[in-house]
């Protein structure tokens, strides 16, 4: 009230005050304007500087995949399926949690071992983005019975892949790493029909690619 009234009165009846004292009765200018240097000088915090050097340094995926896989087109739509595939089922485990998606789904994979919510999820999450890139012909799932043949010309390629979408599933709920490994073949059947089973069941000296990526439980 003692500000208002002050402001609000002619500049003949005010008080001759000094900048110091008009500035603490009149208002916070100095104050404001005080923090205001202070907080633009603020030191950053150590190492900040070469922390953000080295995120805008370093090679993203992405930028490997298009460089790594120069002249091969459909290699590339491959790699970029499979880390698609990765980052939905990194985000699926990462919710897990919360998403009530832990515990045994009541089901028995291939290979006689008890399957996993995550497992069917991962499953389901590798088979659609391999289908969807258009250069498959042939996957193999630890968790199907049979491979999956594409028989669709306008939508298979040259590669056969075999892949375990959650491998160690079995080590979620203890909060311990996880991870979908892959490999890849280029079929040798003629094009013009569709792949066989003797298309993947080859020597390892023979495959392509191939890889894991590690999911953290947590």
């Amino acid at each position: 009230l003692k500000r208002f009234w002050f402001r609000r009165r002619p500049a003949a009846l005010r008080p001759q005050l000094g900048p110091a004292a008009s500035g603490a009765i009149g208002g916070r200018a100095p104050a404001t304007r005080a923090m205001a240097s202070t907080s633009m000088h603020a030191p950053k915090p150590v190492g900040f500087g070469k922390m953000l050097t080295n995120r805008m340094d370093a090679l993203t995926l992405t930028q490997f995949i298009v460089e790594d896989t120069t002249g091969d087109q459909q290699l590339a739509l491959l790699m970029n399926a499979v880390q698609h595939a990765c980052k939905v089922c990194a985000n699926a485990i990462k919710k897990a949690g919360t998403c009530d998606l832990y515990g045994l789904a009541d089901v028995q994979n291939a290979t006689g071992d008890d399957v996993k919510k995550l497992d069917i999820i991962a499953n389901t999450i590798w088979v659609d983005c391999l289908k969807q890139c258009g250069v498959c012909c042939l996957l193999v799932s630890e968790e199907e019975e049979k491979p999956i043949i594409i028989t669709d010309k306008d939508k298979r390629g040259p590669f056969c892949v075999a892949f375990d979408p959650l491998d160690g599933s079995s080590n979620v709920d203890c909060n311990v790493s996880v991870g979908s490994i892959f490999s890849v073949y280029r079929r040798k059947s003629p094009d013009d029909k569709a792949a066989t089973v003797d298309d993947i069941l080859r020597p390892g000296l023979e495959c392509i690619a191939a890889g894991y990526s590690m999911f953290g439980a947590a």
